[in-house]
């Protein structure tokens, strides 16, 4: 990329906080968490209650009641540390915990949190079993007499992300369709459990009292997103779940367009808080707050296809700009049809003037928010702005500045996906051979220059 760099805008904590609050369905939640617990503990050190005091000779005898008496002690602790008031060390938002089993049988838990810290967070961080502790990590050494070990970081610490997807075991023994709704079948669950593989006593304690080796605060929705070519027709927004919600964003967005009022939301931010109602064929309106008592955070999971594809673009612009419909994605200049997304990405993004201040137009008449722009923030922790308000220009100069936006947003969410450096430079040298592409076929000099362009790309390079 050229040296070119936007300006910066030195926020505080708050301020920060209160701009992403609004912005959780972009970074908040799709970002990787950042406080990786792992709780190991072991039969004759764990604290105990008195009537298992008679198997501390003989630990295997009492192994199916201490393994729920463990399981029971670390989610309660853990119900305590993510309360909705917080505590000394920190505040907890999301969170999710996986109950899985050592070589012995013996259960461990893996606690992976979205947490603000009362201080630095990098003193939250230690390992017992290497000596490294902190305060935290004493604390829960001695309330659980085990191995401790906390590290912090974002979406790329490997060791969080094996665990944030990871919803299951690899063997699922569960009843599932098998077992009507109102039916408990703890006996006939174990029964599979042991006729699939050769679990320990802990196992089966834990399987038999029905209890989650799975849990997290909120509750997610699997989201397709639709490409913006097949969904220019009201028939066509009616095919599936994900291009019905997409309908109905933008028969809101136009809505509010009509009133003079400018959007505020991207599809993904406005899908978050929604329900589509299947038998009134309508969409609901749900909560934001996280840390609700009653029922869990939502959470909106987007199914992008592989980066490297045209594709991408079209569902990337799609879920994270301000729109009002399938069109204004569209390309209306000269284009090859195997980067039509990429071509209608930049001829949207470049059509983007100042209203006024923190105010967008864009073409069709859409004028959005500053703010409802996916949050970009450095490798520094300095949140990047869109760039410099002048009243009525254009707000990228050039192409080259357009194309450095759209990747930095899009660089920035691949990151918290956790891809690797590697895979983030292919993306990169292959966008930039697609802006090469791109302006090369707008300098076409005639029709015949541009059938030539068309047939190379379009027919004979075209991917089968």
């Amino acid at each position: 990329m050229s040296q070119y760099q936007l300006p910066l805008v030195q926020w505080d904590t708050q301020d920060l906080y209160e701009h992403v609050r609004g912005l959780r369905g972009q970074v908040w939640l799709c970002a990787f968490p950042n406080l990786f617990i792992t709780i190991a503990p072991a039969e004759w050190t764990f604290p105990r209650p008195y009537f298992l005091e008679p198997y501390l000779s003989c630990v295997f005898a009492g192994a199916f009641l201490m393994s729920l008496h463990m399981y029971y002690l670390v989610r309660c602790i853990w119900a305590f540390l993510c309360a909705r008031g917080g505590h000394r060390f920190f505040v907890v938002y999301e969170w999710v915990v996986k109950t899985e089993y050592q070589g012995r049988g013996t259960p461990h838990w893996h606690i992976a949190a979205w947490v603000v810290s009362r201080g630095l967070l990098s003193r939250l961080a230690g390992n017992s079993k290497k000596g490294v502790v902190s305060a935290f990590v004493r604390f829960l050494q001695c309330v659980f007499q085990c191995e401790i070990d906390v590290q912090v970081g974002n979406g790329r610490l490997n060791y969080i992300n094996g665990y944030v997807a990871k919803d299951h075991d690899a063997l699922d023994v569960g009843l599932g369709e098998y077992v009507q709704k109102s039916a408990t079948a703890p006996w006939l669950a174990t029964y599979r459990l042991l006729c699939k593989s050769a679990p320990c006593l802990p196992e089966v304690a834990i399987r038999m009292a029905q209890l989650p080796e799975f849990d997290r605060s909120y509750s997610h929705v699997l989201l397709y997103p639709p490409q913006p070519a097949f969904v220019l027709t009201v028939e066509a927004r009616a095919k599936n779940f994900s291009s019905r919600m997409y309908g109905f964003y933008c028969q809101e967005m136009q809505g509010l367009l009509q009133t003079q009022a400018s959007l505020t939301q991207s599809f993904l931010q406005w899908h978050r808080d929604k329900e589509y109602d299947g038998s009134s064929e309508s969409v609901r309106h749900g909560s934001l707050r996280h840390q609700q008592k009653h029922r869990k955070t939502p959470v909106v999971s987007c199914r992008y296809w592989y980066e490297l594809t045209d594709g991408y673009w079209g569902q990337f612009v799609l879920t994270q700009f301000p729109h009002s419909a399938p069109e204004q994605l569209m390309p209306e200049d000269l284009h090859l049809n195997c980067m039509l997304n990429f071509a209608g990405m930049m001829e949207y993004l470049g059509s983007w003037t100042w209203h006024s201040p923190g105010v967008i137009a864009a073409r069709g008449g859409v004028t959005f928010s500053e703010n409802s722009l996916p949050l970009c923030i450095s490798d520094l922790g300095e949140i990047i702005a869109v760039g410099a308000y002048q009243a009525g220009q254009r707000v990228f100069s050039t192409r080259r500045r357009t194309f450095e936006y759209a990747f930095r947003v899009a660089n920035r969410d691949l990151q918290y996906r956790g891809f690797r450096d590697d895979r983030l430079a292919t993306f990169f040298y292959k966008q930039d051979a697609n802006l090469l592409l791109y302006e090369r076929v707008l300098l076409c000099s005639d029709d015949y220059e541009y059938e030539l362009l068309r047939q190379s790309w379009d027919t004979v390079n075209r991917p089968k």
